[in-house]
C-alpha cells in the first residue's frame, strides 16, 4: 500500500506465478500497521494497493529445486555410464558441480565479510550454473565406436 512518498508492506507468501494472491485489504493492513503513526487514519483516493513480483525469490526457489535434482541425476550418471556418454546428464553433472561451487564461495564470503545474510545467492547460483553447464559442454567427449579390430597404418 502506499500513499505519497509513504509505503507499507505485507508478504503475501509465496505462490506460483499463474496463480497470484489476492490484494490484502485495508483490515489486513490496519492490523499490522495501525498503531503506526504515519500509517493514515482515512483511506482516499491517494492510496494505491499493489503486489510485486519478487525475480530474486523465484530464481533462488528455481536453483534449490534444479541443485538437487541436476546432482542427483549426474551423480546417478557417473554410477551407470559404464562406457556410453550422454551429453545431457553430463551437463547435468556440471550444472550440479558448479551451483555447489556457487554456493560454497557464497558462504565463504558471508563467513569472511559478515552480514544479514548471504551476499547475493541468486548470483553465485546462476554463475555457479552457467559455468557449471559450459564446463560441461566443453568437457564432454562422446564414447569411441569400438569395432573390435585392431587398426591398421
Amino acid at each position: 500500500m502506499t500513499r505519497q512518498n509513504c509505503s507499507w508492506y505485507i508478504d503475501l507468501g509465496r505462490r506460483p506465478l499463474w496463480s497470484p494472491p489476492a490484494l490484502p485489504g485495508v483490515e489486513d493492513f490496519q492490523a499490522n500497521y495501525g498503531n503506526s503513526d504515519t500509517f493514515p487514519r482515512e483511506i482516499d483516493d491517494s492510496v494505491r494497493f499493489s503486489r510485486s513480483l519478487k525475480l530474486q525469490w523465484m530464481l533462488v526457489d528455481f536453483l534449490m529445486f534444479l541443485w538437487p535434482v541436476t546432482l542427483f541425476c549426474g551423480l546417478v550418471y557417473l554410477l551407470v555410464r559404464g562406457k556410453h556418454r550422454d551429453l545431457s546428464l553430463h551437463i547435468s553433472l556440471f550444472a550440479g558441480l558448479g551451483m555447489t561451487t556457487g554456493v560454497l564461495v557464497c558462504v565463504q564470503l558471508y563467513e569472511m565479510y559478515g552480514g544479514w545474510g548471504p551476499p547475493s545467492p541468486e548470483f553465485f547460483g546462476g554463475v555457479g550454473l552457467a559455468l557449471g553447464v559450459l564446463v560441461g559442454a566443453l568437457t564432454f567427449r562422446p564414447a569411441r565406436e569400438s569395432t573390435g579390430k585392431a587398426r591398421s597404418k
